[in-house]
């Protein structure tokens, strides 16, 4: 039996939605907008998993930066800003394989653990959530670095740092300030169309 109400039918008992020919169905558009969605979530899933892989190797493997010769004793570095000082000093590429490296290297971190995060808390409406992620993303990258620094010395292919933890964490943070600053110019981009 079918009884018909506007642009909608009963059906057995049942109401559904009637089709009607020429207009669009939304859900089309959804299934689109969610496939690219997934396609450009997989990307930077892969290319997060790829920049940690290369980090881990540069980091506690590569013959170039001295990680295949292990020291002979423990090195750290407890004093804030001596090694910085130093590589000023030194200049070149000291420098800028030291400190600006540093920055550098963990600018990526900061940009993929929200964008990586976001997606495991989605639906989710968490009052002031910006800084919280920010004050997460810190936390996260502080506490990455600290665990690189530790296993450097623990395993005698580089020293603990807090210079590095001070740079790796200023990387974090701009890193993150990137991820806002695309997120804002996505929104822009979003309310135009």
């Amino acid at each position: 039996m079918i009884i018909s109400y506007g642009d909608r039918m009963i059906h057995g008992g049942s109401m559904k939605k009637k089709k009607r020919h020429g207009v669009k169905h939304k859900s089309q558009g959804n299934v689109r907008f969610s496939f690219i969605k997934k396609s450009v979530n997989l990307i930077l899933t892969l290319t997060f998993y790829g920049y940690v892989g290369l980090l881990t190797y540069f980091l506690f493997f590569s013959e170039g930066y001295g990680r295949t010769v292990p020291y002979h004793d423990y090195r750290y570095n407890f004093e804030l800003f001596y090694e910085i000082q130093r590589f000023m000093n030194i200049g070149g590429t000291s420098f800028v394989i030291n400190v600006i490296g540093n920055v550098t290297a963990f600018i990526p971190l900061g940009f993929f653990i929200p964008v990586l995060y976001r997606e495991q808390r989605k639906n989710k409406v968490i009052i002031g959530h910006y800084f919280r992620s920010f004050l997460f993303v810190t936390f996260l990258g502080l506490l990455f670095s600290l665990t690189v620094e530790t296993i450097q010395m623990v395993s005698k292919v580089g020293s603990f740092d807090v210079d590095d933890l001070f740079l790796n964490t200023i990387g974090v943070i701009i890193g993150y300030i990137g991820y806002v600053i695309a997120k804002m110019l996505i929104r822009v981009f979003e309310r135009k169309k």
